[in-house]
Formats: structure tokens, sequence, C-alpha cells
């Protein structure tokens, strides 16, 4: 009986890891330029890091809605982008790329 109970147990937390990694967030992940003079990793916890033209800054992120804000140290202070239905980003910069994960 224990062995069934254990064997169950076992059973059910290894469907529970499974189902969770399907609830990971699907903007996790690295996002590159058309030109790939801008890189932006979006890490779990809300860490990212943003890179321009090989300056590299440790930032932070928020999401509401179809809304990524991201917020770097140093002057660049808070930055939208928005969140297109294909999952590519769009940051409202002054040259406007097409930020898209690489699989």
């Amino acid at each position: 009986m224990k062995t069934i109970l254990l064997t169950t147990a076992l059973i059910a937390a290894c469907a529970v890891a499974t189902s969770c990694t399907s609830c990971e967030n699907p903007l996790l992940g690295t996002y590159y330029g058309e030109t790939g003079s801008i890189v932006l990793e979006l890490k779990s916890g809300g860490n990212a890091r943003l890179t321009l033209t090989g300056q590299s800054d440790k930032c932070t992120y928020s999401v509401k809605g179809n809304q990524l804000t991201l917020v770097c140290k140093g002057e660049s202070g808070a930055l939208p982008i928005t969140i297109e239905k294909d999952g590519s980003l769009i940051p409202s910069l002054d040259i406007t790329t097409t930020l898209r994960k690489r699989k």
C-alpha cells in the first residue's frame, strides 16, 4: 500500500512540475533588433539586460496588458515597449526597430 501511495504521489508531483513549465512567462528570452545593434534579454523575476551598440545596462521590467515598461539604470529612464500579437516588441525610441526573439 505504501508503494502505491508513493508512486501516486511521485506521478502527481511530475504532472505538476510539467504543467508549471508551460505556465512560464512567454516573454522570457532574448530579443534582437533588425540591425543587431539592440539586444534585450528578459529574465525571470522582472530582471532584464539591454544592450545598445555594445553598451549593456541592468534593467527591470513590468508588464501591463500589451505594454512592457523597461527601467534601466543610468540616464535612460523608463522605456515603454509595445508587445505585438506575434510576440515581437516595439520600443518607443527615436529610431524604432522591431525586436524579435530568436528560437
